[in-house]
């Protein structure tokens, strides 16, 4: 299991690809992350980075520590937004606004 209560993000990308999603990738606790719009989170031991490659299923099963479940995917997703809306240097937020993250925020709390 993936322990939630001390995230540390050392960045964050967010990622317009087309059609209104989002997709949020990065690496917390030394580990990295793949997350969707819908709030979807998966914990990965290699970067996500190359769409073309991590997109894919199989890539994914392949470098899959955890799959977060619904409570402990409602507290990465929260301080991921947190963390987005705080701006911090070094982070790519690809054009997404506060109201979109704000939005995203509350959608997150909702159960899958």
């Amino acid at each position: 299991m993936f322990d939630v209560s001390r995230l540390r993000f050392k960045n964050v990308v967010s990622v317009y690809t087309g059609g209104n999603i989002w997709l949020f990738y990065g690496e917390v606790n030394g580990v990295y992350f793949l997350c969707d719009d819908e709030g979807y989170v998966q914990i990965l031991d290699e970067s996500p980075a190359d769409f073309d490659e991590s997109l894919y299923w199989e890539w994914q099963k392949a470098h899959m520590i955890a799959e977060l479940d619904e409570a402990e995917r409602t507290t990465f997703c929260d301080k991921l937004a947190d963390r987005l809306l705080r701006n911090v240097s070094g982070d790519k937020h690809g054009g997404i606004s506060d109201h979109e993250i704000r939005a995203y925020k509350n959608y997150w709390r909702l159960p899958l």
